[in-house]
């Protein structure tokens, strides 16, 4: 007899973890491949455009049932942003690209499901340029990968990769350009648990302000960063950050990422980005050794779904080998979970 599902519960496919672990061993691959010992940056977004101060607050008078967690009370954070596209391969900001939107809430109280290297109070929110994400589940993305990183991705002309080959097409087809990052939405794509077990939402961050600045004519191989701090340098930037609840466990489902969830945004928070921003090196080194993961998280917002299960290995073993390939982490010693990993 067929299982139905029911809102907030998750249901892992057939030999999950196998393929998680697969896809990180591919990503170190991959890493290996790319940087040499002390240069290695992430192997998703490691172009960061900027690296933002703002302040995240929890808006007044919401409904009982929306205070969980972090929007339990009306306070504002200050928070990190770090804006960046997501290629393996650094990439001139002209080409098209997914967009990353990652905020680290700080001095967020209570104990976190997971801690990071630097900032053990933080409430980290993970969005991109993308309301779904086009990989359904991990077997997917892991079949994928494997094509990705191992250089065989003209085999998948061949009919039995017809399948593999559908979802590089519609990855390729979330890729977009822009003028200002600033002046579009983002989104989690994959959903969270919103306080009990049987309430999942997913997130979304829109700018208060309907603008779009064109593409210059001649642009730069950085002038995404440029807009920025063209953008910063006469005006903060609001957001309004929203919740989308489940409402029905089938038409939206919680283990199939690219599934569109139909139901109406509520707003929760505001973001406030800060007037006055600059570029150094400093702060790209800041922004690189930031560790970013939906599972540094309230227990109340916990990361749900396959492909956030598989974040939490991936994240956190790409984050150590990282570290560890740079000179900055002992691996296994700090980590010895990725023994396992063999």
């Amino acid at each position: 007899m067929k299982r139905v599902p029911e809102i907030g519960m998750e249901y892992p496919i057939k030999g999950e973890d196998e393929y998680i672990y697969k896809i990180a061993h591919d990503l170190i691959y991959q890493l290996d491949k790319l940087y040499a010992p002390g240069e290695s940056k992430r192997q998703a977004h490691p172009k960061m455009h900027a690296l933002l101060d703002g302040e995240f607050t929890v808006e007044e008078n919401l409904p009982e049932e929306l205070q969980v967690g972090i929007f339990k009370t009306p306070k504002t954070y200050p928070c990190k942003i770090r804006i960046s596209s997501s290629s393996t391969k650094m990439q001139d900001d002209v080409k098209k690209d997914v967009r990353g939107f990652a905020i680290k809430v700080q001095d967020v109280p209570g104990e976190k499901l997971i801690t990071s290297y630097e900032n053990n109070d933080a409430q980290d929110f993970l969005l991109v340029s993308m309301p779904t994400f086009p990989i359904a589940n991990v077997h997917q993305f892991q079949k994928l990968l494997t094509m990705i990183a191992y250089g065989k991705m003209k085999q998948l002309i061949l009919p039995w990769h017809w399948g593999t080959l559908m979802v590089a097409m519609r990855l390729k087809n979330t890729f977009i350009k822009t003028g200002n990052l600033l002046q579009i939405p983002f989104w989690s794509t994959v959903p969270y648990q919103f306080g009990d077990v049987d309430r999942a939402v997913k997130y979304m961050v829109k700018p208060q302000k309907d603008l779009e600045d064109k593409i210059p004519k001649k642009p730069g191989s950085s002038y995404l960063r440029e807009a920025i701090i063209k953008t910063l340098g006469k005006q903060e930037v609001l957001y309004d950050f929203m919740v989308q609840f489940q409402e029905d466990p089938v038409k939206m489902p919680i283990e199939n990422a690219s599934k569109k969830w139909k139901s109406p945004f509520t707003k929760v928070a505001t973001l406030k980005i800060l007037k006055k921003y600059s570029w150094n090196e400093s702060q790209n080194v800041e922004g690189q050794n930031y560790d970013f993961s939906p599972w540094h998280s309230l227990p109340e917002h916990r990361p749900i779904g396959g492909m956030n299960r598989a974040r939490r290995v991936i994240y956190h073993s790409m984050s150590s080998y990282r570290r560890w390939k740079n000179g900055t982490a002992t691996y296994q010693k700090e980590h010895p979970e990725m023994e396992t990993i063999s």
